[in-house]
Formats: structure tokens, sequence, C-alpha cells
């Protein structure tokens, strides 16, 4: 009989959002028949407080400097101890340090990639050593979206034979009852006749939430009928707190509302009419599948790995960036026409059930990890 293997993720961010979540999904999901799972966290916070609600075995090891020898030789202590076969490492600045840390135990490193290699909106340090360190010592490149493949190849100089293309994959739940939605309207004051527009980001740049609340409001003077969910975690209010000013100032509190972080996210996208997203950067967000998963038609930017989501026409729209004027048309276009809504968003579901199952991307992660440790 195979002993198991042990596997070690490792990831930079702790807060609510796409990245942190595929990793609790591969860390709670990899078969526990075959591997032996650790996580350690650059810090403490929501993704901390998920791993050990659902028992997996966590650890953090602070690291605040931008480049932490110590931290990783404090990483290579940590794989020899747990004599650990394979890294799975997720967002930059992990990957990089999980590569060296990989090259100097001689441990198989596998990183995950979910956006370019230069996010807009963001300022990242030391992008160039970065991506030279973890190219170079890295086994393998995950990427989550096919669209990101190019890019690392002609700019990030990345060996082809070395990326993988892994989608991010979801579980689907069941459609809540009634009541359930019954409650939600009451909670957030949403009439019968009342049409929901969603968005599903947290406020970081890349997201483009100004562009959203433009849009919004275009949308509102055209039909009173129409509210907006803007769901996630405000971080600091840096982006939140002016755009909930203009909302004021335009008269709009009541028609776009500001929910936060909810934990109920599942449940609200079955609330919804339409899912709206105005991102000006992108990898495979989870937001958009968990929509398609919901049955609701999508109306996005064109932006990184969306189009491989969202298909012009079929399952929702699909906009150029800058282009509000479009999204608001689109937008109503939608809830003017209930019959639409309904098809897209049943084109929508097909697909996602197709595509982006929670099963189809664990199966392939735990392929590519025995093929990673059995080479080494």
């Amino acid at each position: 009989m195979n002993r198991k293997r042990n596997i070690l993720i490792v990831t930079e961010s702790s807060v609510p959002g796409g990245a942190e979540t595929v990793v609790l999904n591969i860390a709670k999901n990899l078969n526990r028949d075959r591997f032996n799972v650790s996580v350690v966290l650059f810090r403490p916070g929501w993704l901390l407080d998920q791993l050990m609600e659902f028992g997996v075995d966590v650890h953090v090891m602070e690291s605040t400097r931008s480049f932490d020898f110590g931290f990783v030789m404090g990483l290579r202590r940590f794989c020899r101890d747990r004599r650990i076969n394979l890294i799975n490492s997720h967002l930059p600045g992990a990957n990089m340090y999980c590569s060296m840390v990989g090259m100097l135990a001689r441990i198989p490193v596998i990183t995950t990639v979910h956006n370019e290699l230069v996010m807009p909106g963001y300022e990242e340090r030391f992008v160039t050593i970065k991506n030279f360190l973890t190219r170079n010592f890295a086994t393998r490149h995950v990427l989550v979206a096919e669209y990101l493949k190019d890019e690392y190849i002609t700019k990030g100089k990345y060996s082809a034979d070395s990326i993988e293309i892994i989608r991010n994959g979801i579980h689907f739940r069941p459609q809540p009852d009634e009541s359930t939605l019954d409650d939600l309207r009451k909670e957030l004051s949403i009439g019968e006749l009342d049409i929901l527009i969603g968005n599903v980001a947290n406020f970081d740049p890349p997201k483009g939430h100004n562009h959203l609340v433009e849009v919004a409001a275009l949308v509102c003077k055209k039909n009173p009928q129409i509210k907006f969910l803007l769901i996630g975690d405000e971080r600091d209010g840096e982006i939140a707190n002016p755009l909930k000013e203009k909302v004021a100032l335009l008269g709009l509190t009541d028609r776009i509302l500001f929910l936060g972080f909810r934990t109920d996210v599942p449940k609200l996208l079955y609330l919804l009419d339409i899912f709206v997203l105005t991102s000006i950067s992108e990898g495979l967000p989870l937001s958009i599948i968990e929509a398609k998963a919901a049955a609701k038609p999508i109306v996005a930017t064109d932006v990184g790995g969306v189009s491989e989501v969202v298909a012009d026409g079929q399952n929702g729209y699909l906009v150029p960036h800058g282009g509000e004027s479009i999204m608001a048309d689109r937008l109503i276009k939608l809830a003017n026409d209930s019959s639409l809504r309904q098809s897209m968003g049943t084109n929508g579901y097909e697909e996602a059930r197709a595509m982006f199952s929670m099963e189809t991307m664990i199966d392939k992660y735990q392929v590519l990890f025995e093929r990673m440790i059995n080479k080494a």
C-alpha cells in the first residue's frame, strides 16, 4: 500500500478573497487517504479561522519584510521536520519564498498564479526579482486561466513546458427555500417589484468599484425599480467611503446598497436577478462562476479570464473596460426582459456544471501533485 504524501500549502494573504478561497478549498478537499495536508500562512485572519474551523493543520509564520531570508530558513526547517514531499504556494510573495525553499530543500514546488504579472491598481514591489526566483526555482506553475499563459511565456519568460492550466472550481449549492429568501428581502428592504443587480468583490483597486457606482447611477436614473447590492469586504474604507459619499450626494442611498463582508453570499446570489462585474483586472474570478452556478445572467468587463466564463450574448454580456454607458444599456436590457434573464441564466448554469466543479479542480491538483512527487 502506498504511503501518504505530505503536502504543504502556503499563502501570504489571510483576508477573504478569491485566491484565499481556492487555498481553503484545496486544503479541505484533498483526499486524506492519499495526502497529509498542512498549511502555512504569513499572518492570521479570515483564512486562518476558516482552516481551523475545518480542522486543517495550519500554522502562522509571520513575515512582513520584502525579502525575509529568516522566513525562508524557518519554512525550510518546517518542511524538514514534517517531511514535506511537495509545496503548493499561492500569490507572488509566497511563490517566491517557496521556490527558494524548494531549491534549498530539494522539494518540488508548484506555484499557483491567480493574476497577471503586474495587476493594474497595485504597486507591486520587486516584481522582476520575484518573477526571476519563481520562474527558475519552482517545479511547475499552475495558471487559473488560459489567457494568462501567453503573458507568462512572452513577458515572464516562463517555459511553456512548466505551465499547467487548472481552472478554479466551486461547490454547487441547492437554492435556498423561499422563506430564507423572504427573510433576506425583509432585511434589505427589497420590494416585490424590485429588480436586483449585485456585485461580489472586495474593495480593492483592480475591482473597479468607482466604475460600478457610475454604471449604477446611470441605470437607476433610467429604471426606478432597480437596486444594486455591493457585497464585499470594504478593507479600510479608502475606496468604499468616498463612493458612499458620492452615492449620498446623488440621492441613491436607498438604491445602491453597500452590504460589506457577508458570510451568506451563496444565498444572496440566488436573490439577485443579474450579476455585474466592473473589474479592470482579473484572473478567473470565483464570483462570476458562483453567479453562473446560481443561474444568473452576467454583465462584466472583458478583462483577464472573464471571457473564459462569460460568453457574450449566451450567458451574459461582455463590455470593454471604460464602457460604462454600454454596460448600463446591457443591464437595463436584461432588467426589462425576464425571459432573456432566465435563458441566459440557464445557459450559464449548464456551462458552469460542465467546466467549474470542485471535483474537477481537486482531481487535477491531486494528479499533478502525485506526478511531481514521483518525478522528484
